[in-house]
Formats: C-alpha cells, structure tokens, sequence
C-alpha cells in the first residue's frame, strides 16, 4: 500500500473537517473523505491542529442541534420558495424556443410559512436549561396509581396562587 503524501493527508483532513462542521458523525465525515476511523483517530493523536479542529466541529455540530431544539421549542418563521416550470402557449400552439424545443416559463413564489412551538421541545429545552423548572414538575413514580397521582397533583397546584374563572 502506497504512504500518502502530506498533500493527499491534509485534503482528507479538510474533507473530514467540513462534513462535521455540517453536523455528519464521524463514521459519515471519513465515509466522505474516503477513510476508515482508524485513520481518523489516528491523525487526532498525531496532529495535534486536526485534533483541535476535529473537536471545534463537533462542538459546532452540538451547537446547530441547541439553536434548532430552541427554534423547535419557540416556533419559528421561514420562507420557502416554489418553483413551477410551464410550457408557453400562443393562440394554442406551443411556442418554440431557440433551439426549436419548447419554450418554458419559470415562476418562483415565496412563501412564508411559520412552525408552532413543541411543547415536548419546549419542556425538553427547559429541563436542560433551567434547574428550577425540573424542581416544578411533579413526580410520578413508576407504579403509582391514579388516586395518589391526583393527589400528589393536587399538593402541588394548591402551591400556586388561585385565579378567578369567568364566566363568558
């Protein structure tokens, strides 16, 4: 088997680096750069800058997934644009283009869509950013029946201030 060059190592390096800053596993990154992850975690442990490279991407992998839990948890807008390919017609024949095939029109709408918050992504977030919320949830253990679940939901609602209800 050949040894690579310098050149060959530092390309497949680079190609590794940019899959993971996209998010790929590391089984995926050397799939792409057309490695085994023998050769991967070999390179970590003798140099040291891909090693510190391989981990800031996966640190920004972590990163991605944080910022979309958080735009699953709150909602979010975005704008998706649609594309339609149309022939053109004149007094009902088909107009030809310059090539003599058919002419085609293209239209591109945007459209804005907007995705509600998750509730299970919200509570998710929550969990894992607030300490105090976890200290709110009721526990329910494995097991227990429904009078004590009422119960023990009872307890801890009486713990918050009673509101009005209206009548409408």
């Amino acid at each position: 088997m050949a040894r690579w060059t310098k050149v060959t190592i530092k390309k497949k390096q680079d190609a590794v680096a940019a899959s993971l800053a996209k998010g790929a596993s590391v089984k995926a990154a050397c799939k792409a750069a057309g490695i085994v992850w023998q050769t991967l975690w070999r390179w970590v442990n003798v140099y040291p800058e891909f090693a510190a490279v391989v981990s800031e991407n996966k640190e920004a992998a972590i990163q991605v997934v944080y910022d979309a839990m958080f735009r699953a948890a709150t909602g979010h807008k975005y704008a998706e644009c649609k594309v339609t390919l149309d022939n053109v017609y004149e007094n009902g024949f088909q107009k030809k283009g310059k090539n003599g095939g058919a002419l085609i029109k293209r239209t591109r709408v945007r459209v804005n869509k907007e995705v509600q918050p998750s509730v299970p992504a919200a509570d998710l977030w929550l969990r894992n950013h607030d300490k105090s919320y976890v200290q709110r949830q009721p526990e329910v253990a494995v097991g227990m029946d429904m009078a004590e679940l009422k119960r023990t939901l009872t307890e801890e609602a009486s713990a918050y201030p009673e509101t009005e209800e209206k009548e409408g």
